[in-house]
């Protein structure tokens, strides 16, 4: 069992070609187990197979509905196995089916729990691997007869502290001033939503002028949201990669919002209708004042230097970079 349909289909196939003289299956979610209900469908399918390959998930479900029973199994095989804790399938077949067979005296397969990383959580405490040990029914072990071959192709990693100036230059992202001038002067007494409320206050709805001034209070609506949410993201791209990226993420943003917006029909202007076309507006005049920009306009930030600077100083033809972010 691995924990989802591409690991599973994965290790059936290693599985098939080292094992050619076994019959063997695969089983997930994507095989439309939820509409096997009956045991007589899960008896076809089990006949004559000696190994199934699959998700935890589809074996928490045939025994939850006792299509198939502890008894039946000789082998549980658990890859990723630190996962079983909580609510994981993993820990549900353990702890709904295998402990308590177990206890009562009956039957139960061996488990082999496999694992490169018992320990996931950071604030893990010292009793976290004792505790997969428990839910498993299994003792912890790492093979060490072959260390010296291990050692041969596992290298621990050689740590470098790469330090950059935080200080940012003196000129700024043009499309990102653009968006917080747009932010800054943005016009209530324009707002769609702002508007509807207006004239409901007027015909006497207590409601709405409730509603109207909490956003007076708060300059919540729709618009200034998407707005703030846009901004926000595209400073993050500015402090970290630099102006030309900033301008890169709101001129992509704005053209593919704008490009959603081609087929809608004017003619229904419900008010989610209004106050998206009202977005447009802004969002057009941000792009056209911040006009285009360059690499040769701004460079990358001096974080992303430091970093293509160490790729440079390492690649080598046969070399490949894994870059988490």
């Amino acid at each position: 069992m691995a924990p989802n349909k591409a690991l599973s289909e994965q290790q059936y196939l290693i599985i098939k070609q080292s094992l050619p003289a076994y019959h063997i299956r695969a089983l997930t979610g994507a095989d439309n187990v939820d509409k096997w209900t009956t045991e007589e469908l899960w008896n076809a399918f089990l006949t004559g197979v000696h190994v199934v390959v699959g998700t935890p998930a589809v074996l928490a479900d045939a025994l939850t509905h006792g299509f198939v029973s502890m008894s039946r199994l000789l082998l549980l095989v658990y890859d990723e196995c630190h996962r079983c804790t909580k609510k994981d399938p993993m820990n549900k077949i353990m702890q709904n089916f295998y402990h308590p067979t177990k206890q009562n005296g009956g039957p139960v397969p061996h488990v082999l729990a496999l694992s490169a990383s018992p320990v996931m959580s950071r604030a893990a405490n010292q009793n976290s691997l004792q505790t997969i040990e428990s839910n498993l029914d299994a003792t912890t072990v790492t093979p060490v007869q072959y260390r010296n071959e291990l050692d041969t192709y596992v290298h621990p990693p050689k740590l470098i502290k790469i330090e950059f100036d935080e200080s940012c230059p003196d000129h700024v992202s043009t499309a990102c001033r653009e968006l917080a001038i747009a932010l800054a002067s943005y016009d209530f007494d324009k707002d769609p939503y702002v508007l509807e409320l207006q004239a409901q206050s007027l015909q006497g709805d207590f409601k709405a002028l409730r509603s109207l001034q909490e956003v007076r209070d708060t300059g919540k609506t729709y618009c200034t949201d998407q707005l703030k949410l846009l901004s926000t993201r595209a400073r993050h791209i500015d402090n970290e990669l630099g102006h030309q990226y900033a301008d890169w993420y709101i001129t992509t943003c704005v053209t593919r919002y704008l490009a959603s917006r081609k087929n809608v029909d004017p003619l229904f202007l419900d008010m989610e209708t209004k106050e998206r076309r009202h977005l447009e507006g802004i969002l057009k005049q941000i792009v056209s004042n911040a006009g285009a920009s360059t690499l040769e306009t701004y460079g990358a930030s001096e974080k992303a230097r430091a970093l293509l600077d160490i790729l440079s100083e390492e690649a080598q033809e046969d070399l490949r970079s894994i870059v988490f972010v």
